[in-house]
């Protein structure tokens, strides 16, 4: 029976060691791959800023903004789930560990560990609500073309892409980190979550008084 259960203890071990790894491992790629499409929009947006870029480069400026789209595109089919389920643990990890802090039980270790989980998280998901706004940030490119009266010269067979282009640029819910179709990482969506967590911390904090804090600290104390 001792055996059986040390293997058992073994055994359940390996599955969080295991688990643990694949996690973290996860969130590097997500990082990884956050930080490499930001600098990908950026270097296009500078590009266009540094070198006054104008009509006749329009073609070659909506190639690449679409290639990087359609690189997030795919990033998005293979990551979405792992986007969607990271992004709802994230909100009651942090629900629960900040309620156990203002609980009184956070120990060292775990203040340290929490910490670690919301600068990796913030991490992630700064920086892909960046990239919605970097995406979006050409449209005053256009705008400015516009405003010059400058004449596009777009071959007929470009036309679909043109409408492509002009979709992802103008509307907000269509260029950056996706979870399975539910939500789009943004400035806004990240405003929402933190309100989310907020008002469930105050909530809790105010109806439920911690009375099993009291009551344990009376009880150590006589």
């Amino acid at each position: 029976m001792d055996g059986l259960e040390a293997l058992s203890t073994g055994f359940n071990y390996s599955l969080d060691i295991l688990a643990w790894t694949t996690w973290h491992l996860t969130d590097t790629l997500r990082i990884a791959l956050a930080i490499y499409i930001w600098l990908l929009f950026y270097r296009l947006n500078r590009g266009i800023v540094i070198q006054n870029l104008g009509s006749k480069n329009f073609l070659a400026i909506m190639g690449l903004h679409l290639k990087v789209n359609n690189l997030l595109r795919l990033i998005n089919n293979i990551l979405g789930p792992i986007t969607f389920m990271g992004c709802i643990f994230s909100v009651l990890y942090s629900c629960f560990y900040f309620n156990f802090i203002l609980a009184g039980f956070a120990s060292i270790t775990r203040l340290f560990l929490f910490t670690h989980f919301l600068l990796k998280n913030l991490t992630i998901y700064l920086v892909s609500a960046d990239i919605n706004s970097k995406a979006h940030a050409i449209s005053e490119w256009l705008e400015l073309l516009c405003a010059k009266e400058e004449c596009l010269e777009i071959p007929p067979e470009k036309a679909d892409k043109l409408i492509i282009f002009t979709a992802h640029v103008y509307s907000k819910d269509t260029v950056g980190f996706k979870g399975l179709n539910f939500f789009i990482i943004s400035t806004s969506f990240l405003t929402a979550i933190a309100s989310l967590i907020a008002t469930y911390t105050v909530v809790i904090t105010q109806f439920s008084g911690y009375e099993f804090v009291a009551r344990d600290n009376s009880n150590g104390g006589g």
